[in-house]
């Protein structure tokens, strides 16, 4: 009983939605079940800005709160306007997925949608000088392996999706070759399940 007054405070205090995009973040990058662990009361800092690369990027709706004792890489929550970094979990990936994930979560308080919440920080990248084709193609290669979840595409298909925003926002033709490398992917995948 005592758990499930615990679990409605959290919902209560993150919002659901910020508990069903951190639990697909879960699920998403790690390719496993989610595993909750609470660790939204150990925060280290609060901000509307970071420091990530050498380079300030601003959530100016939403106060960032470093935690490196949740098991998210990063959640956001619309309704209270704040968004969480496991700082100690995204220093492993590169500078630009590290700067992606933070305007992905600052997307959040804008748009709801998985989808649109990649482009709009891709736009927002690409407009600040933060995001070229190459570092697309290394974000990219951080969500490779990712499988769907219920709002997330699988990573392939994210990933052409991502290209699909930066080629529209820099005016150029789609990649074809990720296309066709996502799609392989995806017959391959196809194929085991079927075994």
């Amino acid at each position: 009983m005592r758990a499930l007054s615990l679990l409605n405070a959290k919902i209560r205090d993150i919002g659901l939605v910020g508990l069903l995009a951190g639990l697909l973040i879960l699920t998403g990058l790690t390719g496993q079940p989610a595993g909750i662990v609470w660790g939204f009361g150990a925060a280290h800092a609060q901000s509307t800005s970071m420091n990530l690369g050498g380079r300030r990027i601003t959530c100016s709706r939403g106060k960032v709160i470093v935690d490196n004792k949740m098991s998210a890489i990063g959640l956001a929550s619309p309704a209270r306007r704040k968004m969480w970094l496991n700082m100690r979990r995204l220093n492993r990936y590169p500078r630009a997925f590290r700067q992606f994930v933070f305007l992905h979560e600052c997307a959040h308080m804008y748009v709801l949608n998985e989808t649109e919440a990649d482009c709009w920080a891709i736009r927002r990248g690409v407009y600040r000088g933060l995001f070229t084709r190459a570092s697309i193609k290394q974000i990219c290669k951080a969500l490779w392996r990712t499988p769907a979840g219920f709002y997330h595409l699988a990573g392939p298909d994210r990933c052409v999706e991502m290209m699909k925003c930066f080629d529209t926002i820099a005016g150029r033709r789609p990649d074809r070759r990720l296309r066709q490398r996502a799609r392989k992917r995806a017959l391959t995948s196809r194929a085991r399940r079927r075994r």
